[in-house]
């Protein structure tokens, strides 16, 4: 549900209330709905793309999941790295139009990262990058992931990152910077992970060249 929109230097910005049902849960965010996780469009996504490939050596797999997919640019090359078809979920209906349209290899289905419409044990690896500080329930999220696995799970999220409280003064309404309602850090990782029941098997942080924000990636086995 839109509740502002104002101009800025070179985007229209639109402030928002993502309902209960939404992956959010009730959220405030902000959001510029033109924009794209692409590497044309955003260069720090190219690095943390190739830091989760970087992470995915040695890791066989050939039925990849992106939840939280966006613009589906990790879902496309996931599917390249496979040589077929990958599969990514989103809640936005804005990302989905423009993901298919972009990647049309990729199968893109409309669904919150809390419940994916897929049996148990459907994909050999699941990845959820830069989502799940979005969320309320951090834990429900990862109990999900392991659900739909049948060998890993891997998840970015920043690291430590500052939880800011905005004010818009057009509408009167607060909302999260970059809708990020959870903050990380390695002991916190390693909590949730043993609560949902995986299995750490790596936990870097990376320190990506721009922009100059850490990212702690988690690689699990199911």
């Amino acid at each position: 549900q839109v509740v502002c929109s104002w101009k800025g230097s070179a985007s229209t910005f639109r402030l928002f209330i993502a309902p209960a049902a939404d992956s959010r849960q009730g959220m405030l965010g902000v959001g510029d709905w033109a924009y794209c996780f692409l590497p044309g469009e955003e260069p720090s996504e190219h690095l943390r793309v190739e830091f989760v490939f970087r992470l995915l050596e040695g890791i066989a797999f050939r039925n990849p999941l992106d939840a939280g997919c966006g613009n589906g640019y990790l879902a496309s090359r996931l599917a390249a790295k496979v040589g077929g078809h990958s599969t990514g979920t989103d809640l936005s209906l804005a990302r989905l139009k423009e993901a298919r349209a972009l990647f049309p290899a990729v199968r893109f289905s409309r669904a919150s990262l809390l419940v994916q419409p897929f049996p148990d044990r459907s994909f050999d690896l699941v990845t959820a990058v830069e989502v799940v500080e979005h969320l309320e329930s951090p834990g429900q999220a990862l109990a999900e992931l392991k659900r739909l696995t049948a060998r890993y799970v891997l998840v970015t999220v920043p690291y430590r990152g500052p939880l800011e409280l905005l004010h818009c003064p057009h509408c009167n309404q607060s909302y999260y910077h970059d809708g990020h309602i959870q903050s990380f850090d390695e002991e916190r990782m390693r909590t949730l992970i043993r609560e949902s029941g995986l299995k750490l098997l790596r936990l870097e942080v990376y320190y990506p060249y721009y922009p100059p924000t850490r990212f702690p990636v988690t690689l699990l086995p199911a």
